[in-house]
């Protein structure tokens, strides 16, 4: 038996990378999973790759705080429970800062950080007693940063202090939060944004990785562990996965 059966995993971000590795893992692993993201054409193909059946699916735009209430209401009743959230929603961006405008810190945050924040209040308010979990997806670059990213770190910075303030609040309903810290990984994402900065300059990001770029089902190993029993004792850590990269 695998470390899920009986549960019910929604997953945010699930129709690439890290979040479609995660999908696809906890499936593996004996889970019913609910698979969010906005392309619905995506969606559809990633729902194929899961193993096993009772997987559910739904298009949403989560900066909507109304369609992610009746997204996680529907999945609610649709697989009956819902014990883990795991939120790999996300988006980067690089943009010097003298040409950073407010406009762009509130599009991280509001993709990167309140997205999170709506799922994980509605979860919280559903979720099954028990081993309920959340898992958040922050960056290695919030430890490590560089030129160009302030707007981006702005954001998965605040999602490590959001961890542990959720950590703290959620306790008393015996829901744990965690983080995991990924380095740079080898996404749909990251391939789009090497190509829009100098060769050299990938080969630097590379280069400061001693283990080399991650894979999606690295960064996905990590949640589904802290999503398990097996952590049940952890709230509140971030668990940082990156490769070597804030060794340095």
């Amino acid at each position: 038996m695998g470390r899920f059966e009986d549960y019910s995993v929604l997953v945010t971000g699930a129709s690439s990378g890290i979040g479609l590795a995660s999908a696809q893992l906890f499936a593996q692993e004996g889970a019913r999973v609910g698979m969010i993201a906005r392309h619905e054409d995506r969606l559809k193909l990633a729902v194929e790759s899961l193993a096993g059946d009772g997987h559910w699916w739904k298009a949403c735009d989560l900066t909507i705080e109304e369609d992610v209430e009746n997204m996680v209401s529907e999945a609610k009743a649709t697989l009956g429970h819902i014990d883990v959230a795991a939120l790999c929603v996300g988006a980067h961006s690089v943009r010097p800062f003298k040409l950073a405008k407010s406009k762009y810190f509130i599009e991280m945050f509001e993709k990167n950080v309140l997205t999170a924040l709506s799922v994980a209040r509605c979860f919280a308010n559903i979720a099954r007693p028990g081993n309920a979990a959340v898992v958040l997806v922050s960056s290695a670059v919030a430890l490590r940063s560089g030129a160009g990213v302030v707007p981006y770190v702005a954001a998965k910075g605040a999602l490590l202090s959001v961890n542990r303030a959720l950590a703290s609040e959620l306790a008393a309903k015996g829901i744990r939060v965690n983080t995991v810290v990924p380095g740079v990984v080898e996404t749909p994402m990251t391939e789009k944004f090497f190509k829009s900065i100098p060769p050299g300059q990938a080969d630097l990001i590379r280069q400061a990785h001693p283990l080399g770029l991650g894979k999606p089902e690295d960064v996905a190993a990590a949640i589904a562990f802290l999503s398990s029993k097996d952590a049940r004792w952890i709230t509140g850590a971030e668990l940082v996965i990156d490769g070597g990269l804030t060794i340095r």
